[in-house]
């Protein structure tokens, strides 16, 4: 009878030895993105100007758990604001997140220069669904990745030097947009 040597790995040793270095790196990356977001909703506050910019979190539940959506939307009541087209973005939220593959777009903030905004216009009423259709083919908007019924998903790519004035700039540019749509109908 013949036995077999069993050795771990140096890259499972180097793996297991660091995971306390992986996971505050983690949550400080986690920290970084959501400071980032915070302060980009600031920036466009003031990119706005009078404009009123309205805002809803909501929590994610499922294989998502851990997550927050951002809905940001221009001039409407907070109480209406599943009446009006909006866009979004996804930030983790610190000590919740269960699986980083299921967000891999939020990384992009930091390894991309760029923020994937999804447009929302599934509740609008219909008469404004081709207008806010039409805006995901506006280059000058962000890039699209994906269009279906009632919503649209762009990156809007940032200044590495500059993030927050130059994403504030180009989501304030979108907003107004999505904005204009609705009061042209």
């Amino acid at each position: 009878m013949t036995s077999k040597t069993f050795r771990f790995n140096e890259a499972a040793k180097l793996y297991v030895e660091n995971l306390e270095i992986l996971r505050q790196i983690r949550e400080e990356t986690y920290h970084n993105i959501t400071e980032f977001s915070d302060n980009l909703i600031s920036a466009l506050q003031n990119e706005l100007g009078d404009e009123h910019l309205c805002q809803k979190n909501t929590n994610m539940q499922g294989a998502y758990f851990g997550a927050e959506i951002r809905y940001l939307w221009i001039g409407m009541d907070n109480k209406e604001w599943d009446k009006v087209a909006s866009v979004y973005f996804v930030v983790p939220i610190l000590g919740k997140i269960t699986n980083d593959i299921l967000l891999a777009n939020v990384f992009d903030v930091v390894k991309h220069n760029r923020i994937k905004f999804i447009v929302n216009y599934i509740g609008v009423p219909k008469k404004l669904h081709d207008s806010l259709a039409s805006l995901a083919l506006k280059e000058e908007l962000g890039e699209l990745i994906s269009q279906k019924a009632g919503e649209f998903s762009i990156w809007i790519k940032f200044d590495q030097s500059d993030p927050i004035t130059s994403a504030s700039k180009k989501v304030a540019v979108l907003l107004k947009a999505i904005k204009a749509a609705q009061n042209s109908e």
